[in-house]
């Protein structure tokens, strides 16, 4: 197999003997090369907030802004492929969702951002039978 780079990145891929090389060669015999690493659960929404004090902002502009550059950073360290689950509902309405899709559409061709929409309860406001207050924000523990 041959692969060309240029710039530091891909820029093709061939059947061994296929390519033109437009510098020197190195011989990767016995050496494995692997596809691009994927990253499998992202939260693009509330990406790059870490350092934000009280609620993660979540007007449209901000949450596509910090989605897309949270994404560019994964693609600088490797990751082509993205997972991102973005909470909707009740408090977060659909605005982080149409900002992450946005961000989506602006990384075509770069990035493989595959968006999933998570309701913020998945059981309902009481806890399961037999679980009781922990104290912490997800606010209950198993029995």
């Amino acid at each position: 197999m041959d692969v060309r780079l240029g710039e530091g990145r891909i820029e093709a891929v061939g059947t061994a003997g296929s390519l033109a090389a437009h510098g020197g060669r190195v011989d990767l015999s016995g050496h494995l090369l692997l596809p691009a690493a994927a990253e499998p659960h992202a939260h693009s929404d509330t990406a790059l907030s870490a350092l934000t004090e009280g609620p993660v902002p979540g007007d449209v502009q901000d949450v596509q802004r910090r989605a897309t550059e949270a994404a560019l950073l994964q693609l600088g360290h490797g990751a082509t492929a993205l997972r991102s689950h973005v909470r909707i509902g009740d408090v977060q309405g659909l605005d982080s969702l149409h900002a992450v899709l946005q961000a989506r559409r602006s990384l075509r061709g770069l990035v493989d951002l595959s968006v999933v929409a998570v309701p913020r309860l998945l059981t309902g406001w009481r806890a399961p039978t037999g679980w009781r207050c922990c104290g912490t924000r997800c606010g209950w523990a198993p029995p």
